[in-house]
């Protein structure tokens, strides 16, 4: 299934890697929403993996979360964003 462990990298992102890229656009995080602690060693690391899988610093965008009314509180969202936000600047 999608939720075992390295599926969705195995399907979607090992096949891109014989082709180059010059960057990437990370929209992604509601689903870590009350968990930003945990989020703010994922995030890096992935993009750590990823440039040194494609063997270059390419650009690494991150799309901030907009504020949003659903399962996560404000709160929530706030610190998801900051964790977002403090691995753009590293």
């Amino acid at each position: 299934t999608q939720n075992s462990p390295a599926a969705l990298y195995n399907g979607m992102i090992a096949p891109l890697l014989p082709f180059p890229i010059r960057g990437a656009i990370w929209y992604q995080g509601e689903s870590n929403a009350g968990r930003a602690a945990e989020y703010a060693t994922l995030l890096p690391t992935l993009i750590r993996d990823w440039r040194a899988r494609w063997g270059t610093e390419f650009p690494f965008l991150v799309v901030q979360l907009a504020p949003f009314k659903g399962g996560a509180s404000g709160v929530d969202y706030a610190e998801l964003r900051d964790a977002q936000f403090r691995t753009t600047k590293a």
